[in-house]
This record gives C-alpha cells, sequence and structure tokens, in this order.
C-alpha cells in the first residue's frame, strides 16, 4: 500500500514538471524544450572519381605462323611453350628443290650476263642492231627476276619469329608435309597486355587517353594490377550505347594470360579539397537531394548538388561549406 501511494506521488511530481515546462505563455502556445540532434561537420578532403566495368585480357602482338609455300618439314627449332626472340628460326621446310631452281636461274643470269656484254660491245662498233641490243639487255632482265624469284621461294622455306614472344603448342611433327595457310604453332607477345572494356556513352566527355585502370582477375583475387587508357575508339556502338577503350597492362612475370575475365576500375578524375558530407545526412525528395545545416542552434534546410559517392560519404558540389554542421 505504501508503494502504491508513493508511485503516485512521483507520477504527481513529474506530471507537474511536465505543465511547469509547457506552461502556457501571454498571447501564445505552451512551451516545449528544444529537440537534440546529432550533426556532422562538412571536411574537405581529396575525392578520386572511379568507373567500374569488366573486360578481357590480349595479347599485346598474336600471329599463328603458318608456311607461304607447301613442303615437307625438316627441323623445328624451338620448344613449346618457351620465350622465342625476334628473327628465330622456328620451323625449317626442304628446300632441296628449291635451291636446285636456284642454282638452274643462276646459271642462266650468267649467260644473259655475257650475252648482254657482247652485244653492249657490237652495239658500240655498230656491227649490230640496235633491236639486238635491246633483246639481250631485256633478256637480262628477265632472268635477274627469276633468280631473285627462286631467292624469295627459299626464303619462305624458313619460317622465323615476327616479333618476340611465348611460342604455343605446335601441330606438326617433323617429316609432315604442310600447305600454304597451315596452322604451324601460335606466337604470343603477353609481357604486356592489352584490355579492352566498354562504358556508356554518357561518360563520354569524362574519358581521355592516359587515364589510370586498376584491374583484379578471378585466378588472383587478392592482387591487383595497374594499367594505362592508350586508346579509345572513336566510334560509338549505336546498339549498346557504349564506347570501346583499350588499356595496357604490363605483365613482366607472365602470370596474366590472354583471354582472362577481369573487372576494373578506371580513374576518371581526382579532385582535391572536395566536400564531404556522411549519407546520414542526406534527405533525397524526387529528383532533388537536401541536408539540414545547423546554424545557431536552429535548423536551415539546403538544397545540395551532389557529386560521387566516396565510400560512406557524399560529395557536394554545391550548398555546402568546409566547417558547417550538417544534421545526421
Amino acid at each position: 500500500m505504501k508503494k502504491l501511494i508513493g508511485s503516485v506521488a512521483l507520477a504527481a511530481v513529474a506530471a507537474g514538471a511536465l505543465w511547469y515546462l509547457n506552461r502556457p505563455t501571454a498571447g501564445g502556445p505552451p512551451k516545449r524544450p528544444p529537440a537534440l540532434v546529432e550533426a556532422a561537420p562538412v571536411v574537405a578532403e581529396t575525392v578520386v572519381e572511379r568507373i567500374n566495368a569488366v573486360g578481357t585480357l590480349n595479347s599485346r602482338e598474336s600471329v599463328v605462323v603458318r608456311p607461304e609455300v607447301a613442303g615437307r618439314v625438316v627441323a623445328i627449332d624451338f620448344d613449346e611453350g618457351s620465350r622465342v626472340q625476334k628473327g628465330q628460326v622456328l620451323f625449317r621446310l626442304d628446300d632441296s628443290t628449291t635451291r636446285a631452281e636456284l642454282r638452274s636461274a643462276e646459271a642462266e643470269l650468267k649467260l644473259s650476263q655475257l650475252n648482254f656484254t657482247r652485244a653492249e660491245e657490237l652495239v658500240a662498233r655498230g656491227t649490230v642492231s640496235a633491236q639486238r641490243f635491246d633483246e639481250a639487255k631485256s633478256d637480262l632482265k628477265v632472268k635477274q627476276s627469276q633468280v631473285d624469284l627462286a631467292k624469295a621461294r627459299l626464303d619462305k622455306t624458313v619460317l622465323e619469329a615476327p616479333f618476340g614472344g611465348v611460342a604455343g603448342l605446335r601441330s606438326v611433327s617433323v617429316g609432315a608435309y604442310v600447305t600454304p595457310g597451315q596452322d604451324l604453332v601460335n606466337l604470343e607477345d603477353i609481357s604486356t597486355l592489352k584490355v579492352d572494356f566498354k562504358l556508356p556513352e554518357v561518360y563520354l566527355g569524362s574519358l581521355s587517353v592516359g587515364q589510370r585502370v586498376r584491374l583484379q582477375a578471378d585466378a588472383f583475387t587478392a592482387e591487383t594490377f595497374d594499367g594505362v587508357v592508350f586508346a579509345i575508339e572513336p566510334r560509338v556502338d549505336q546498339e549498346a550505347r557504349s564506347v570501346l577503350l583499350r588499356a595496357e597492362v604490363n605483365n613482366p612475370d607472365l602470370r596474366l594470360r590472354p583471354g582472362m575475365f577481369v573487372r576494373l576500375e578506371l580513374t576518371v578524375a581526382t579532385r582535391e579539397n572536395a566536400l564531404l558530407i556522411p549519407e546520414e545526412a542526406v534527405v533525397p525528395e524526387g529528383e532533388n537531394v537536401f541536408a539540414y545545416r545547423v546554424i545557431d542552434g536552429k535548423v536551415d534546410k539546403v538544397r545540395l548538388v551532389p557529386g560521387v559517392r566516396q565510400g560512406t560519404r557524399l560529395e557536394v558540389k554545391e550548398g555546402l561549406s568546409v566547417g558547417d554542421l550538417v544534421m545526421t
């Protein structure tokens, strides 16, 4: 009974205190205590604007080595999967027939040179017609071209690496007869890789050659690889409304391989002294964004021009100043 009387008395005291704080004033509504709010200052920091995309890695240079003449493979001068230098011999074809053709053409050329020399002496003495001299001169040119042709055919029996790179898996063995255009081996220059990726055309005004990209591959989830945009396709894809970019990525240890899927992060801008506020302070209303600024114990609603999100904070381009307090 005593506890009940005490509780009633305490409630009465609390009711009386509440009435006193909110008692009517002359000519106005009841007085209310000021509300307590949490606020955070507007800070200035460096903001990095990035765009995410996906892409595919490609070799810096890639070619399938194919013969231009038919013949039997007599030598293979490289190891599969090994590095080769530019100009290194990869395959040798049987050149016995071609060498015989060259010797025959050289013999005919020698005879033609002797005939031309005699005709040149005789025409100087006036004992031979100019027509005979022209015929000898023309025959000399024909024989010279036949020698050049035989030499070119002989050169094509040796297949060299057009650039330095890594040789793939060969598809023929010594003794195999190959035909013009037949695939023999892939050659890939992967010391530097290219990555192609697309971005929506709305970003076109923010793109430029030289921008940095950061890549991540599923095979190396704990690592990132840096690259640089070196080319932008001048034509926009009409169907996808996107623009194609190509970046270059160094690959000195050859861990990244052509054909790999990668995720990219393209840095399009870096702004010093950008204004940032916590996301909790942002109040979206339709297409507009607002924040409540605290000034001298009062709250003022301010319309913002937002920038990019930086973690859990939002960049503010217009509407606030450094040091302003915003209600969170």
